[in-house]
């Protein structure tokens, strides 16, 4: 057991690179649930535009509500004029 430690712990001191965390993404956050601690964190006190994580969240939601059976895939809604207008629902009935 003592040479799994001591060859774990000179490939420690001898490793060159670091090991952190890198993206593209101009915003992100990375929060362990088990711990409840925050590990990583990029620009996390900057205001942006929530639209893609809105989005992620509308799917996520939709999903689990059809899991629970409150919802089905082949349910119908009705979409707004002016959603509509903006030509990002498609193959939908317009609202009056």
């Amino acid at each position: 057991m003592k040479k799994i430690y001591f060859i774990f712990f000179t490939f420690l001191i001898l490793s060159n690179k670091v090991n952190a965390i890198e993206t593209i993404a101009k915003q992100a956050i990375l929060y362990d649930m088990d711990t409840k601690s925050i590990i990583f964190k990029k620009n996390s006190d900057q205001l942006v535009s929530p639209s893609s994580m809105s989005k992620i969240m509308t799917i996520y939601y939709a999903f689990k509500k059809i899991n629970e059976g409150e919802l089905s895939l082949d349910d119908e809604f009705t979409v707004s004029r002016k959603a509509w207008k903006k030509g990002w629902v498609k193959n939908v009935r317009k609202s009056k």
